[in-house]
């Protein structure tokens, strides 16, 4: 009798609500303890300067003429130098960033004052309590 208080005790123990049970069943019962609030991520895309250069020949012998053409990142130069023809065409790099607010719940911080540490203590103390008198009560009756 004794070996199946002292195990019953054990499971009761062991299965007893853990911390993350007793947490949903808080949220769930109280809904007022959630708070939202948001992340914000910074993300950066850097892009790369393109650059490149197209020759076209041609068959007159000119003196050297050039042609720049900007618009804001581009630039387009053409180049001609005797038969042949140069086009020359970069667009700058450019950085884009971009703010991402990502929104998540969070429980509000809650700090226990000694009354409410006892309460919460008071139930195993309670169950602890019955447990001895009724193994004494067993004990003593045999």
């Amino acid at each position: 009798m004794k070996k199946t208080f002292y195990i019953l005790f054990l499971v009761l123990f062991i299965i007893g609500c853990t911390p993350q049970k007793r947490l949903e069943n808080l949220l769930k019962n109280n809904p007022g303890l959630l708070v939202t609030d948001t992340i914000t991520v910074k993300d950066i895309i850097v892009t790369k300067t393109i650059d490149t250069v197209n020759v076209i020949t041609v068959d007159s012998f000119l003196k050297i003429d050039t042609l720049t053409l900007t618009k804001e990142r581009l630039t387009v130069q053409i180049i001609r130098v005797n038969d042949s023809i140069f086009i020359k065409g970069k667009c700058g790099g450019d950085t884009v960033i971009i703010y991402k607010k990502i929104p998540y719940q969070k429980a509000k911080g809650y700090k226990p004052d000694k009354l409410d540490e006892l309460i919460e203590v008071l139930p195993y103390i309670a169950f602890a309590l019955i447990a001895i008198s009724i193994a004494s009560i067993l004990r003593y009756k045999k």
